[in-house]
């Protein structure tokens, strides 16, 4: 999608758990600059391993720990180019292809 598309794009979600989280981090990989997350819950230990929570995360209410996340994956995508992924591969074999 045109970055000029997802700069008008405020999405809201309802619930972020397990899927809400996914689709969160999702949009944040695209490039969705504005979210709004709902979620009155708090992340439990039992959240961790199904829902993708850290261990600092525990006792934070989930939009905010979805939240931090979210910020994170949007920084580091302003500043990794593609050169830079196709980098990361080479270790494992892994060649850009040209041509």
């Amino acid at each position: 999608m045109p970055a000029e598309r997802l700069a008008g794009c405020s999405p809201s979600i309802i619930g972020v758990g397990a899927t809400g989280r996914q689709v969160a981090l999702q949009l944040a990989a695209i490039g969705v600059p504005h979210l709004k997350m709902i979620n009155f819950d708090t992340v439990e230990q039992v959240n961790r391993a199904s829902q993708g929570f850290l261990e600092n995360d525990l006792g934070r209410a989930k939009a905010r720990g979805t939240e931090v996340l979210y910020q994170a994956v949007a920084l580091v995508l302003e500043s990794v180019t593609s050169q830079d992924a196709f980098g990361w591969f080479e270790p494992c074999g892994y060649r850009q292809i040209k041509g």
